[in-house]
C-alpha cells in the first residue's frame, strides 16, 4: 500500500492505529502550540468578525475542537483524505463540520503538520491560497533532515513560499533543536 495515500490513512484510523500511535495526543499538542502562537492581532480579527476556519488535514479532529473551543462563534470545518478520519470526528465533535475536500472558500485555512506528508507540497499551498480569503496558518517541521517515513518533504530557508499573490508571510517562527 502506498503510503499517504487514501488507503494508507483509512487503514490507520480504521485499525486505531492512530491512536495507539498516539495520534491524538500529538494533534493536540501541535494545536496547543499552533493556538500559541498564531499572533494576537489576528486571534482579535478571528474573534471579532467570526472568521470562518478551515483545517486541512484534521484526522480526528482532536487538535480542531481546540479552535472550536477558542472560536465558538466561528464556522469550523475539518478536512481529511480519511473517511474513518471522519467518521471518528464526527462521533467525536458533533459541533464540527467534517467533510472530504477543499470545494468552497475560507476566511482562514489552517493546517499542522500535514504539507510534510506530500511529495510537492508546494502544489497543496497554493490550492490551500486559492480557497483562503484572507490568511493560511501552518505549522509546519522545519529543517526535518532525518525524516520518518511518512514525510516526503523537507521545508528549509530556500523553498518556503514567502509570496504568493496576494498572499505573503507574515509571522515565521524557526525553532531549530540541535543534538
Amino acid at each position: 500500500m502506498e503510503i499517504n495515500s487514501k488507503e494508507y490513512w483509512d487503514k490507520r484510523f480504521s485499525i486505531n492505529d492512530w491512536t495507539l500511535s498516539g495520534g491524538e495526543l500529538q494533534n493536540r499538542y501541535f494545536y496547543n502550540l499552533l493556538l500559541e502562537l498564531i499572533p494576537t492581532n489576528i486571534k482579535d480579527e478571528i474573534l471579532s468578525k467570526n472568521m470562518s476556519i478551515c483545517d486541512f488535514g484534521c484526522a480526528e479532529g482532536d487538535g480542531l475542537i481546540l479552535f472550536k473551543d477558542n472560536f465558538s462563534a466561528s464556522e469550523i470545518t475539518g478536512i481529511d483524505i480519511s473517511e474513518y478520519a471522519l467518521v471518528n470526528a464526527r462521533k467525536k465533535y458533533p459541533n464540527i463540520n467534517w467533510v472530504n475536500s477543499l470545494d468552497k472558500k475560507y476566511q482562514i485555512i489552517i493546517s499542522s503538520n500535514t504539507l510534510e506528508h506530500f511529495e510537492n507540497p508546494h502544489e497543496i499551498l497554493i490550492n490551500l491560497f486559492s480557497h483562503a480569503e484572507d490568511y493560511v496558518i501552518l505549522l509546519l517541521p522545519f529543517q526535518e533532515y532525518d525524516r520518518i517515513e511518512e514525510h516526503f518533504f523537507t521545508f528549509d530557508f530556500d523553498n518556503i513560499i514567502f509570496r504568493y499573490k496576494e498572499f505573503k508571510l507574515i509571522y515565521l517562527i524557526m525553532n531549530m533543536l540541535y543534538m
